[in-house]
């Protein structure tokens, strides 16, 4: 049910990535699948974020952040969080948008077993451009050199 609605988000077909999406949340899971209910309702979120239904996609967005908390899903965690912070950062309520930016950060810098560095520089860079927009040029400047340590380890 996953892949078929990751297939169909792709395609751009939307219903069928709802329904097969919403199929997949109802599925009851083993412990080596628990990451698709994650996997899941942020596509959801992205599908209803992409379609102007940002309170829909927000829910999700949650949704897919407790389950990965619940599950002790690090990459989980962050990538929903990161997905919360674009959200609002779209609607220009940059204080939200950063305090999940930072969030996401903490626990990427926090998991040393899983080694988050793709989604720590992302959050860095998403911090790094909203400090940019809120004219805070030199804390921009000195995450911008952690930008660049990051991006060279990776």
């Amino acid at each position: 049910a996953y892949e078929r609605g990751a297939i169909a988000f792709s395609k751009g077909r939307y219903q069928d990535t709802l329904d097969e999406l919403s199929r997949c949340l109802k599925i009851e899971k083993d412990c080596d699948s628990r990451e698709l209910e994650v996997e899941a309702n942020n596509m959801l979120g992205m599908l209803f974020y992409f379609t102007g239904y940002n309170t829909i996609a927000l829910d999700h967005y949650l949704s897919a952040y407790e389950s990965a908390k619940l599950h002790e899903n690090n990459s989980g965690q962050i990538t929903s969080l990161l997905n919360i912070g674009l959200l609002y950062q779209s609607e220009s309520e940059f204080d939200k948008a950063m305090s999940y930016y930072r969030k996401a950060k903490e626990i990427a810098e926090s998991d040393v077993r899983n080694m988050n560095m793709s989604l720590n520089l992302y959050a860095n860079i998403q911090i790094a451009l909203l400090l940019c927009k809120q004219g805070e040029l030199e804390e921009a400047v000195a995450l911008h050199h952690e930008i660049e340590k990051y991006y060279k380890k990776i």
